[in-house]
């Protein structure tokens, strides 16, 4: 396994990659990224043409929906987590959905999804789920079948032989 932490960063300056195939959504996502003074913004209108605009650009910011033919919001994710650049497997990743249930939101996160937003989506949600991928750092973990946040996000008791032994 092997630990990362994100760094902080302005909103200002985040480099954002909205994938959504409605051009309405799209927008609107716009309008609220304007509106928490992210300016650098490209749009996708599916994770097909996502993945092809990778090659071309960096993010520090991708917004993405879910339900999407040819690529979905989770194939995206998975394709991105496989990536063998750093710039691009390790970019944050925030899914957006109207059809929100738990067995989505474990699929999410197996992927390396960093959050889930439930549509319809606000200014204060984007906000909120800006500051829990930015507002303090985050230990990132790369297995074989997976790259994205330590999952580890419940602080529970472990029995001392059951912890995982991290090298620093």
């Amino acid at each position: 396994m092997q630990n990362l932490r994100r760094k902080s960063i302005k909103y200002t300056d985040i480099r954002t990659l909205i994938v959504d195939d409605s051009a309405s959504m799209r927008k609107l996502v716009r309008a609220l990224m304007n509106g928490l003074g992210a300016e650098n913004i490209i749009e996708a209108e599916d994770g097909a043409v996502a993945l092809k605009i990778f090659d071309a650009h960096q993010f520090d910011l991708v917004l993405t929906d879910w339900k999407m033919e040819p690529v979905d919001g989770l194939a995206l994710a998975k394709n991105l987590r496989s990536d063998a650049r750093l710039e691009v497997c390790n970019v944050p990743i925030i899914l957006m959905t109207a059809f929100l249930d738990k067995n989505l939101i474990d699929n999410a996160r197996s992927v390396g999804i960093n959050e889930v937003m439930a549509k319809p989506i606000s200014a204060n949600m984007i906000r909120d789920k800006l500051q829990a991928i930015y507002g303090k750092a985050h230990d990132f973990a790369r297995t074989e079948n997976y790259f994205g946040y330590d999952r580890h996000r419940v602080e529970k008791a472990i029995r001392a032989e059951d912890r995982r032994k991290h090298k620093n």
